[in-house]
């Protein structure tokens, strides 16, 4: 650490030094991020008052280091690194707009799109990333055609710009290749419309089984045959294929969220636990699914019925991450669950300080007036959700059996079909259509219900794995 303290306060500008002050850098993150709380206002400063202080600093000083030889660093990985650790300190300082001057600098010094790209991917600006790959494609590296084509190819207006690149960069990056084509095929597609057309199944499969027999033991294909598998409600090969991923990296953390899931659907808490006992020896320090390992972890201890281990997770989540919407979300749903609606409504008011306008937000007002039989109120609300978010099958069904539940049966019927509509694996919907008919439908619906129990899986915050790295630019 010493020795990377006074390479930050040298006059050199070579690789090697940047690459060492870069490992020092890491060094910081790796030691202090997990306890970092951003500021909630903007912080200048001088000299470092603390770590990521000089994390941005390090950052200004291999600007110097890029700008002196450029044709040297833009042989190397450097740059990237650079912008992710630019930006990542920079962001967590609430210091994007003290930065704006050294990009410019950049971009008059190199005019280098393969810095340009990362910073443009760390802000959003989608039209900028695509109009830079058009603009500038002979000019970048392979690394960066490859980071723009996994940003772009969820977006629905531009994914289609990066098709002519993919060929190119598949003897290079097959397995993320694979999976960009996997993701095109499903993205902005309802899970309705991915079960029913079995052209899109058919190639979905065959993307996989291509990328299987090239591939056998690469841990990405592995993952994202099991997330298919999971949407298409296969839920044995979802289990199989991600074992076998897991095998292969086994600290990775979007890995152990997914079967964490996948054990806790399967009634299987208590394995669910034992592989979060695990996960904390083995989970990277900077995993972004830390947050949303804890927070399964703390439903499968309650569905164990480990309650005191539950309300220790409780105040846990509520501690490391006081203004976050999905811990909030998540504890007041359990509270809900162990029946502790004082408790729920206490976070519920906690939530309103930072937070009013969330569909997250909204539905969970709606389930502690359910709870206080209040449904005037708690449908005002969950009407509210739904008009953020009207592909939400949970809060459709959920608006559903309101309704049921004041003898609305024409409404709470639609809105079961709408529910379907937009998951038709999500078993409360089926529950809800449970609750809207009667006679030989309600038969139907309870044995769907049934079956959907069995095979469905909760894939929020998973997702098809894109890149093999869990830290990279464009994850945030």
């Amino acid at each position: 650490m010493e020795e990377g303290r006074k390479l930050a306060s040298c006059n050199k500008t070579d690789i090697e030094t940047a690459q060492n002050i870069l490992k020092y850098a890491k060094d910081l993150m790796t030691i202090h991020r997990l306890s970092w709380k951003p500021p909630k206002s903007k912080t200048y400063f001088q000299a470092p008052n603390n770590w990521l202080e000089e994390l941005l600093l390090l950052s200004y000083r291999l600007i110097y280091c890029i700008i002196r030889q450029p044709n040297d660093f833009l042989q190397t990985d450097l740059p990237n690194q650079f912008v992710s650790l630019l930006l990542y300190s920079a962001s967590q300082l609430k210091q994007l707009d003290v930065i704006s001057p050294l990009i410019d600098q950049i971009i008059q010094n190199l005019m280098c799109v393969d810095l340009l790209i990362p910073y443009f991917i760390h802000i959003d600006h989608f039209m900028a990333v695509s109009l830079l790959i058009d603009a500038y494609n002979e000019k970048m590296c392979d690394f960066t055609r490859l980071i723009s084509c996994i940003y772009l190819c969820k977006h629905q207006n531009f994914n289609k710009r990066i098709l002519p690149f993919l060929d190119k960069l598949e003897e290079k990056y097959p397995s993320e290749i694979a999976s960009i084509r996997l993701c095109l095929t499903i993205t902005n597609k309802s899970i309705q419309t991915i079960e029913e057309d079995k052209e899109m199944k058919n190639t979905l499969l065959n993307i996989l089984d291509d990328a299987l027999l090239a591939t056998p033991e690469n841990f990405q294909i592995l993952y994202n045959a099991a997330y298919i598998h999971a949407l298409l409600g296969n839920k044995e090969k979802a289990y199989n294929y991600l074992k076998q991923s897991l095998s292969f990296k086994p600290s990775d953390g979007r890995l152990i969220l997914f079967m964490i899931r996948l054990l806790r659907s399967n009634s299987q808490p208590n394995s669910a636990l034992s592989l979060s006992r695990t996960a904390k020896s083995l989970l990277s320090l900077n995993s972004k699914q830390k947050k949303y390992i804890e927070i399964d972890t703390m439903f499968a201890a309650a569905e164990a019925n480990q309650i005191p281990k539950a309300i220790r997770y409780i105040t846990q989540l509520k501690r490391d991450y006081p203004f976050d919407t999905d811990v909030m979300s998540s504890v007041i749903r359990l509270n809900l669950m162990i029946n502790k609606t004082k408790e729920a409504t206490e976070t519920l008011k906690e939530w309103s300080i930072f937070d009013k306008e969330t569909p997250e937000y909204f539905f969970c007002f709606s389930q502690i007036c359910i709870e206080n039989k209040d449904y005037i109120e708690a449908e005002k609300f969950l009407n509210a959700a739904i008009e953020i978010d009207p592909r939400n099958a949970e809060f459709q069904a959920a608006l559903s059996c309101l309704l049921a539940k004041q003898g609305k049966m024409d409404q709470a019927y639609e809105r079961a079909l709408i529910a379907l509509k937009n998951d038709p694996f999500y078993p409360f919907a089926w529950r809800a259509m449970v609750n809207a008919v009667n006679g030989e439908e309600k038969i139907q619906a309870e044995d769907k219900f049934a079956q959907m129990q069995k095979i469905y899986v909760d894939l929020k915050n998973v997702d098809i794995l894109l890149f093999q790295e869990e830290d990279v630019v464009m994850n945030k």
